[in-house]
């Protein structure tokens, strides 16, 4: 440690004599010497040499060697001490570099810095405890924690995102995960021991209040820096999704337990006067809030969900619920702090607490799992919330002054943490003397903040989240919701209004039920009113339609009506007045352009439901009259040709005889058939019978569905359109009808989800149709967006440009669901192609004979259409095959070229490559189709026989005008290729031919 001929000292001397030295006065001694060498007096009067650059090469393997060896509460002093003169020699070596290059940046003290903090903390959270947080070892293992974890900033980065890629890069990441989330926990509760014991003290008068105070704010200070720290890493979305995926922290309930036992803290009555005490709780809640809301917005996993599939994390989450919703109550009903002076306020600052709680409040009132939890929990308080006087609603709810008190009153801040002062704070609060009362020394330092500036949209926030949550209650899904949920919210608020404000033994039954009821109705158009003015960042589209919907059923249910008050001349002028005021806010809400343009989205989703009700009866029409024509499969008899007059061999065999519409009547006979051929065509007759009975079964369904108007027909129609329309199946020169989408493939609905009181089935995110349709356009373009971050965020910021605010995440689940449901579609596509019938050698040479004989087929049609079937190998064709491009003879082609079809015989699909013609039938370009379903650019494809073509080579001139052109696309191929980054263009199916290819372009 020291040159020769001098007193040679070890590690435990020099962190005993060095620790109280701040780096300005080591400094200060470093500068009198020259060099790295520090000459001190002990309290002996003993001159001591230090080396300084080997002490501290050698500190953290001295340190990590202690704390292996004992874990008692002598040593924990021990152990404080040695990190705080840590943080002193990292401090100092910013402005030497010989020390910096040692400690900052070798990378074998980087490492043992890492490793000494994950030991610490595990060795931290297994000290056995009990019983012993009444004493001082509550504020030395808080400062311990606090101030090993802050050992990364000193030694790491100063940067938390980048101590969380160093984190993850380190093979014990997730040793240090599950101890860091213990050993805060732990020290969470040992807080709340420490303030029930000093409570005591103070009672029995054995310590003053300010000593108690002081004892109980520097370790609820130690215990914000380390939760601070944890919301720091977590911010990382790499950190936060490996967290998630840790066991022991997700599904085994680790970060539950965390948040519950912060929400849990009580400051016990002797305190309530304590400013610094109740900042520094709710701060500390706030912290635990916004990383329990991190976890629940994660792009990797459903945090909600992980935790509801397992049982003890379930009962933990709705522990945590229950914490959250009765800070919601305070959010909504508690009147806001008097603030005094402003700047005083500036130094305890509270923190986003209820702000952050109603955000929670939102996300799990929208979660499947949580609704009914949260529903029953805080519908009374909703209901006192609309039942306060108009203008007190107004002041608090509307922008009004209250607003603005509740927004100042809550000033987020981040503690700006010192270690080595902190470490200095913890170790006065806990020297003993006598009898245990505690003896201050000196003033403990005030914390520092940095405070965080207010938005200016702050006191919109509260009426947002308040419209959020009626939002949430009010909207039913049916595809995650039970169908007796349906209303259930509507039941639920109505029963608290009887119990609570409509009862005249409350405190908020004004005068009549009547007069209570109108001026709940108004109150809650009031803040309709008031959310309609706000950007649609703040609210969102679908929440606004939500809110007017419950406002309006909410009247009709609750006002009183004029049948009701036809005997009450008094309850008639009140009724009345109530009316024409609601008239007269729905004439002033027609001059808000965002109203009407909800308005226009309502009612252009009407006129959905209207068209989706006339395509259900004209689709059960359709499919009773395919159901007719079924091919049946019959026993007839089958004439010799020698037979002659009334002697008729028969031998009986199945065959097929079509009784179609449209198609001559006959039957295919041979004599002797295989055994194979009858086997075969028996099996087409069962799977046939099968067939009408799933059909039969698919009206029934679908005529539910039409009655009870459901919003979701139009994307079931769209997503089986092609399967609806007749196409067809040649089974030996016989066209039957393909198979159909059962009854069994649908999502799960309610029939009950038809009720006009009720909204439309509300989708889990938040786009709106344009954006959907935007989204499925550009995915025919770009069919790998959800690898491509960079490809993500532009579209984003595109969507909100056009919609509703879409978040990154959003748009990143609303791809990988889609593309989940897809590949689901295509599993289920193949599980029924597996089990259609393959016919045999025999019956495929069959087919090819009665596909010549066609009057709708030349011969080189049936031989370009059994092309790819080696008949002569004798393998399986498969039962569906559909007529793709049917042509006549005189429109047919012979060397590949395009063909003039007409488009009622040819099915579009997509990867088809066409040519597009002009109404003079020039050819104008050569591509392939990419959509042939769905809407695009206000044109709905398949209703408009449409497709939607990307050109792969131009005939004409670029400038050359589009036949359907828009803003969005552009009306030339040059703009459509400008705006949309490729040539994509709507072309008419009467002017598009097949084109013949050998290979497949590339679409990038």
């Amino acid at each position: 440690m020291a040159p020769r001929g001098t007193n040679v000292i070890d590690e435990f001397v020099a962190v005993e004599e060095l620790h109280a030295l701040s780096p300005k006065d080591m400094s200060s001694l470093l500068q009198e010497e020259e060099s790295l060498v520090l000459k001190l007096s002990s309290a002996k009067g003993v001159i001591l040499t230090v080396d300084v650059e080997k002490l501290a090469s050698c500190l953290p393997l001295h340190l990590m060697a202690c704390v292996a060896s004992s874990s008692n509460e002598p040593r924990l002093r021990y152990w404080l001490r040695s990190v705080r003169l840590l943080h002193t020699l990292s401090s100092l070596a910013h402005g030497y570099p010989k020390l910096a290059q040692v400690l900052l940046q070798d990378v074998k003290i980087r490492m043992q810095i890492l490793d000494l903090v994950t030991y610490m903390l595990v060795v931290l959270a297994n000290m056995e405890q009990e019983g012993r947080g009444g004493g001082f070892i509550a504020v030395l293992h808080a400062a311990s924690v606090a101030c090993s974890l802050y050992l990364l900033m000193a030694f790491i980065s100063h940067d938390w995102l980048d101590i969380a890629h160093v984190l993850l890069d380190h093979p014990k990441v997730d040793v240090f995960m599950d101890a860091a989330f213990d050993v805060v926990k732990r020290d969470i509760v040992l807080l709340q021991v420490k303030l029930r014991s000093l409570s005591i003290k103070l009672s029995a008068k054995k310590t003053t209040f300010e000593s108690a105070e002081r004892v109980a704010q520097v370790t609820a200070l130690q215990c914000e820096a380390s939760l601070q720290v944890l919301q720091h890493l977590c911010v990382a979305p790499n950190f936060r999704d490996q967290v998630l995926g840790h066991k022991e922290l997700c599904k085994n309930g680790g970060i539950l337990k965390l948040v519950l036992a912060v929400l849990k803290l009580q400051l016990p009555p002797v305190f309530s006067n304590s400013k610094s005490l109740k900042a520094t709780f709710s701060r500390s809640k706030a912290k635990a809030l916004v990383m329990m809301l991190t976890f629940c917005e994660s792009e990797q996993c459903s945090f909600l969900d992980e935790v509801a599939a397992e049982p003890n994390a379930m009962q933990l989450a709705e522990q945590v619920a229950h914490e959250v919703l009765l800070l919601v109550k305070g959010a909504l009903l508690e009147d806001p702090r008097l603030i005094e002076d402003e700047e005083e306020e500036k130094k305890n600052p509270m923190g986003f607490m209820h702000i952050t709680s109603l955000r929670l409040a939102d996300i799990f009132s929208d979660d499947s799992n949580f609704r009914n939890l949260v529903m029953d929990q805080i519908a009374p308080d909703l209901a006192s919330v609309l039942a306060v006087h108009p203008t007190k609603f107004q002041e608090r709810w509307c922008g009004g002054p209250v607003a603005r008190e509740l927004a100042v009153g809550e000033q987020d801040a981040s503690l700006i943490f010192d270690p080595f002062e902190a470490a200095g704070d913890a170790m006065a609060a806990a020297a003993k003397v006598g009898a245990g009362v505690c003896v201050q020394e000196e003033p403990c330092n005030p914390p520092d903040f940095q405070i965080i500036p207010l938005a200016a949209t702050a006191h919109q926030t509260r009426a947002a989240l308040l419209v959020k949550l009626f939002a949430n209650f009010f909207c039913f899904n049916a595809e995650v919701c039970p169908a007796d949920e349906k209303d259930r919210f509507m039941h639920t608020f109505l029963r608290y209004l009887r119990e609570g404000p409509l009862n005249p033994s409350h405190p908020l039954f004004f005068l009549s039920y009547e007069r209570t009821a109108v001026r709940i109705c108004e109150n809650l158009h009031t803040l309709y009113d008031y959310v309609l003015t706000l950007t649609s960042d703040t609210v969102v589209d679908d929440d606004l339609v939500l809110v007017s919907d419950f406002a309006e059923a909410l009247h009709h249910q609750m006002c009183p009506s004029s049948v009701s008050v036809a005997d009450a001349p008094l309850m008639s002028f009140v009724r009345d007045g109530h009316e024409q005021k609601l008239l007269q806010w729905k004439n002033e809400r027609e001059q808000s352009e965002r109203w009407n343009r909800l308005e226009q989205s309502r009612q252009s989703g009407n006129d959905e439901m209207a068209g989706a009700e006339v395509a259900v009866q004209a689709s059960n029409e359709s499919k009773k009259t395919e159901m007719d024509e079924l091919v049946k499969v019959e026993e007839v008899p089958h004439t010799s040709g020698e037979a002659t007059g009334h002697e008729i061999e028969t031998t009986p065999f199945a065959t097929m005889v079509v009784k179609s519409e449209g198609v001559d009547q006959h039957s295919i006979q041979h004599d002797g058939p295989s055994q194979g051929d009858v086997i075969a065509l028996q099996h087409v007759s069962m799977k046939l019978e099968n067939q009408k009975s799933e059909i039969e079964t698919e009206i029934m369904v679908v005529h539910e569905e039409g009655e009870s108007g459901s919003a979701n027909f139009t994307e079931h129609e769209d997503a089986g359109r092609g399967e609806q329309e007749s196409e067809g199946v040649n089974f030996g020169g016989m066209v039957t009808p393909a198979s159909r989408r059962t009854s069994r493939d649908r999502e799960p609905y309610s029939s009950e989800h038809g009720d006009e009181s009720q909204p439309k089935k509300r989708k889990r995110n938040i786009m709106s149709d344009q954006q959907v349709n935007v989204m499925e356009a550009a995915l025919q373009l770009e069919p790998g967006m959800q690898r491509s971050p960079k490809l993500i965020q532009q579209w984003t910021n595109h969507l909100n440009s056009i919609g509703p605010e879409v978040a990154y995440h959003q748009l990143k689940n609303w791809l990988n669901n889609r593309k989940a449901r897809i590949a689901r579609q295509e599993r289920e596509k193949q599980r029924q192609e597996e089990g259609d019938v393959l016919v045999t050698r025999s019956e495929k040479s069959r087919r090819a004979r009665s596909v010549a004989s066609d009057d709708m087929d030349s011969p080189a049609e049936a031989s370009s259409r059994l092309k790819d079937y080696d008949i002569d190998q004798g393998d399986a064709i498969p039962l569906k095959l559909s007529l793709q491009v049917s042509r006549t003879p005189s429109n047919a082609g012979s060397d590949g070229e395009p063909h003039n079809s007409s488009s009622s015989l040819v099915k579009w699909k997509v990867g088809d490559h066409v040519s597009l013609r002009g109404k003079d039938a020039e050819e104008m370009a050569v591509g392939i189709v990419i959509r042939v379903e769905g809407s695009w650019q206000g044109h709905i494809l398949e209703d408009e026989s449409l497709c939607l073509v990307q050109v792969s080579e131009l005939k004409v001139a670029r400038t050359t005008k589009l036949p359907f052109p828009s803003s969005k696309a552009g009306s030339s191929f040059e703009e459509a290729e400008t705006l949309l980054g490729k040539t994509v263009a709507t072309w008419d199916t009467e002017h598009m031919c097949m084109v013949a290819t050998t290979s497949t372009p590339s679409l990038v």
